[in-house]
């Protein structure tokens, strides 16, 4: 989290509309943080001022099952293409990781 800052997230929310890939990582984080999935509120989202610190706190929070299973439906190969998402934004590589490292948390803690 602490390589993502403000003008990472702008760079995202430029897209007028994602690609694939890159709509499955934000969707994904969105549905981790008990928000709507669709482009527009993932672009107010992505201007939200304590999104990081929001972001920070998931990793202190127990999740329920359906909550983490869920998530791990998002973040199959077939939808979540991590080397992809590198390839067309580094900003992405962050929250990839970020996700990535959060749904990992939450399977330890389970």
């Amino acid at each position: 989290l602490s390589q993502i800052d403000k003008s990472s997230l702008n760079e995202i929310r430029r897209y007028q509309r994602p690609p694939g890939h890159i709509m499955c990582l934000l969707s994904a984080v969105a549905f981790a943080l008990g928000e709507p999935q669709d482009w527009s509120s993932i672009a107010l989202l992505l201007g939200d001022p304590k999104l990081l610190e929001r972001m920070a706190m998931l990793h202190t929070t127990k999740v329920a099952d359906s909550t983490y299973e869920q998530l791990s439906e998002m973040l199959q190969p077939a939808n979540f293409d991590t080397q992809r998402i590198s390839n067309i934004s580094q900003a992405c590589s962050l929250l990839c990781r970020w996700i990535s490292a959060l749904h990992q948390f939450w399977s330890i803690e389970r």
